[in-house]
């Protein structure tokens, strides 16, 4: 089915009388194979065309309202529209821009206006793009703290996705996505950022994005508690060392240490390796523990368990890049480890 609007009046009506505008904005939807679709579009252009013309005529505040129903009408049919379809939203976007205009010029309710700018994007999701840089003025501060109290309240509605689960494509939640990532940008507050991004943390990247915002933003303290989050959510995952990296820096840059050294070692201890011994090694240097560190993980290694050749493993390559070849050897003798590494203490003994 194609979009089609039932229009009034003669094809060379101007389009100056509010009356004769809405009534051009009866909506159906017509038969395939209807033959005035082309006559159709072009009167669409004219009445678009035409709101802009009032606001010229010195007729901003009929403009208003009148500008708020063809918009309405093309938001609400863009979901319809199978062919066209960017003729529809280019249509929809010039007479939300008609609308802005002249909501400048007449300074409307700022409350009424506010509250039809959240209810425009949340009704039609494929609607035109609200941009608030062109409500400034109009909205106010009154406005805008209305306007924000109502983006915050749909954030709020949003069920939290949590780790792991599989989120949906919602055209809601997309809705409120956009109208408050919208909002943040305008206002440079990150909370609203972290806010709406908080309602999807189904994966690390998440909490990832949430600390980064809030790290950009100065705020290391509530970086740090949104990493620590995200360590307990993706436990066992690989997205784990990212957010200890992370982690960890905000931990140095706050001066705590300690925090960051246990970081690294609940780190090597989850996927021992040279890489995470030479992480808990830069760390620990840095708060002047490294000799205690260091005879701590290798007890560790040295520990009984399950895993014993992998640890060993790990140990021979240890000795081996600090250049204790005899000890390398020992340990390697005692509990075994893998053929790579037997190779290479060879390639060092010749």
């Amino acid at each position: 089915m194609r979009f089609h609007l039932l229009v009034a009046g003669r094809a060379g009506d101007e389009f100056h009388d509010v009356a004769a505008l809405r009534s051009t904005l009866h909506g159906s939807l017509s038969p395939p194979g209807h033959q005035d679709d082309t006559a159709h579009w072009q009167r669409l252009h004219q009445v678009v065309q035409s709101l802009h013309d009032l606001v010229s005529d010195g007729r901003a505040q009929e403009a208003v309202q009148f500008a708020e129903q063809v918009v309405e009408v093309l938001a609400g049919a863009a979901h319809q529209v199978t062919g066209q379809w960017d003729e529809l939203a280019d249509l929809a976007q010039r007479a939300l821009a008609a609308h802005a205009i002249a909501c400048r010029l007449v300074r409307p309710d700022p409350y009424r206006l506010a509250g039809w700018l959240i209810r425009l994007q949340l009704t039609h999701p494929d609607g035109p793009e609200v941009r608030l840089t062109e409500y400034t003025d109009a909205l106010g501060t009154a406005g805008l703290a209305y306007y924000r109290q109502g983006a915050e309240a749909a954030c709020r509605g949003l069920p939290t996705v949590r780790f792991g689960q599989t989120g949906r494509y919602d055209r809601h939640r997309w809705a409120v996505s956009r109208l408050v990532h919208e909002l943040a940008d305008h206002t440079g507050d990150p909370d609203l950022t972290v806010q709406i991004l908080a309602t999807d943390l189904s994966t690390a990247w998440q909490y990832l994005r949430i600390a980064s915002e809030l790290e950009d933003a100065g705020r290391s303290e509530a970086a740090l508690a949104w990493v620590e989050r995200g360590l307990v959510a993706a436990k066992g995952t690989g997205a784990v060392p990212r957010l200890v990296d992370l982690a960890v820096d905000q931990c140095v840059r706050l001066g705590r240490l300690d925090r960051a050294v246990e970081l690294r070692r609940t780190a090597f201890r989850a996927r021992p390796g040279l890489d995470a011994f030479l992480r808990l090694r830069a760390v620990a240097d840095h708060a002047k523990s490294w000799d205690r560190e260091r005879q701590r993980v290798l007890r560790w290694l040295r520990q009984p368990g399950e895993d014993d050749q992998r640890r060993n493993t790990v140990l021979v390559e240890i000795l081996l890049w600090e250049g204790d070849r005899d000890a390398a050897r020992r340990a390697a003798a005692e509990r075994g480890c893998d053929p790579e590494i037997l190779v290479r203490l060879d390639r060092v003994e010749d």
